[in-house]
């Protein structure tokens, strides 16, 4: 953080001090928890079947891998997949599916999975799940086993998914084309006490599209940081919604690098320009901020400590010589500007020092222009 203060001598006028809190930016990551698994086809003796995922109850096909609202489920996803057999194709069959997704681990350590990193590929990863049909007389129980591939850079794979339902005779393989949405970019902010005004510049991974807004965040202590609801514009010009931290009941919270943050963004409507509602809800937001102004350890995002206090400039006329009085805080770094205009276009730079004293000294030159400004900036 730094402040500045300005003084200027015509005989001799005083300035009053003005104090800048500078901005700064850290790197965003923000991915959605839902997979797309886009629908697939399978010729089998002449015969096409269709493979589609959906997480909406009315079976309109949106494609997603939602998170699983079952606690007693072993899996962390869910989705129904709407199998459509050739000989009833206006009837397809809801197959609820509880499943995982493949975890390739986290090879950069930065909290976040591979699977979900566009910059990393994702190579023959394994995971499972369980289907089930209810016909309205019984439940029959299948298995889904899935194999998932993407190149680094690209934000599309290839998952080959076999279904086996063995009551109905059922073992087939698709390949179906995936994709994760992972949004990277700057959150600029600037500190106010215990505010933090934050704009979000979000641009998608290894595809076209961008999220864009403004976002305040409070500090509660160093380790920990509230968020108001807000809305971010999409590059198609929709908005996405985002609860409040209260809503969530979930903050964001200060990680194991001790320079990063992790936490929750969740939503009524993760596309809303498509007309359906309900879906892509829940996304994980990880901040990693390198700025530390005071060298305390704690990223600036949430430091307690006070910025420091602008200094005070003096001044001292006498005898042809002239000298300019600073007092600030011990061990701050001070640095003094001369300038013969008020907008400080041409800047002469003394030497920096160090306050040892509350109060020091410096000699100036004798101005030899008929108005001369100074300014100090410390750090």
């Amino acid at each position: 953080m730094k402040l500045l203060c300005s003084l200027a001598l015509a005989g001799v006028v005083s300035l009053g001090a003005e104090c800048v809190v500078e901005a700064a930016d850290a790197q965003m990551i923000l991915h959605c928890s839902s997979v797309m698994l886009h629908p697939a086809k399978l010729k089998v003796l002449g015969q096409t079947y269709t493979l589609s995922a959906t997480t909406l109850m009315d079976g309109t096909i949106n494609d997603e891998i939602g998170i699983n609202e079952d606690p007693a489920s072993a899996h962390y996803r869910s989705t129904y997949l709407m199998f459509i057999d050739p000989v009833f194709p206006d009837e397809p069959v809801p197959l609820y599916c509880d499943m995982d997704i493949a975890d390739p681990g986290d090879s950069n350590w930065n909290g976040i999975s591979d699977f979900f990193e566009v910059d990393h590929a994702v190579t023959a990863a394994k995971s499972a799940g369980e289907v089930y049909f209810d016909d309205g007389a019984d439940v029959y129980t299948g298995t889904v086993d899935m194999t998932w591939d993407r190149d680094a850079g690209s934000a599309v794979g290839t998952c080959t998914l076999r279904l086996r339902i063995p009551d109905f005779g059922i073992d087939m393989t698709f390949k179906h084309a995936f994709e994760v949405l992972d949004y990277r970019g700057t959150l600029s902010y600037v500190v106010a006490g215990t505010n933090i005004h934050c704009t979000v510049n979000l641009q998608r991974q290894g595809q076209e599209g961008s999220l864009k807004g403004p976002w305040e965040l409070q500090r509660i202590d160093t380790d920990e940081l509230s968020f108001d609801a807000v809305s971010w514009a999409k590059e198609s010009g929709a908005e996405i919604q985002w609860y409040s931290s209260i809503d969530m009941e979930y903050n964001l919270y200060r990680g194991g690098t001790r320079t990063n943050y992790f936490g929750v963004l969740a939503t009524e409507d993760g596309m809303p320009e498509t007309p359906a509602t309900a879906e892509y809800q829940i996304y994980e937001v990880h901040i990693f901020d390198p700025n530390d102004s005071d060298g305390d350890k704690i990223p600036d995002l949430s430091d307690d400590s006070l910025p420091p206090k602008p200094p005070t400039l003096t001044l001292l006329a006498v005898d042809k010589k002239l000298k300019l009085r600073i007092q600030g805080e011990v061990g701050r770094r001070v640095y003094v500007e001369q300038s013969s205009l008020l907008t400080f276009q041409n800047v002469t730079a003394l030497p920096a020092l160090t306050l040892t004293n509350e109060t020091q000294e410096v000699e100036l030159e004798w101005p030899t222009q008929a108005t001369s400004f100074w300014r100090a900036r410390v750090e």
